[in-house]
């Protein structure tokens, strides 16, 4: 099986873009997924250090992101 490789971090970083785990959930197929896709620098779940991200999209208000420390064991 493949995995994330140092050639794709380095390629994300000169393109000005980060590679992120991203889990998401699709009720209407009853799909849970995780990948790290290539995603923009400036888009709101690339966070650094022990911050977490999650953007969940509500019906009235849109994509809504919440940003907080992770859990440090």
């Amino acid at each position: 099986m493949g995995g994330l490789t140092v050639d794709a971090l380095r390629i994300a970083e000169t393109t000005g873009n980060a590679i992120r785990l991203i889990a998401s959930i699709h009720p209407d197929k009853k799909l849970l997924e995780a990948s790290p896709p290539v995603i923009p620098k400036d888009h709101p779940l690339v966070v650094g250090g022990t911050q977490n991200a999650v953007t969940t999209k509500m019906e009235f208000a849109g994509p809504i992101t919440f940003i907080g420390r992770g859990w440090i064991g």
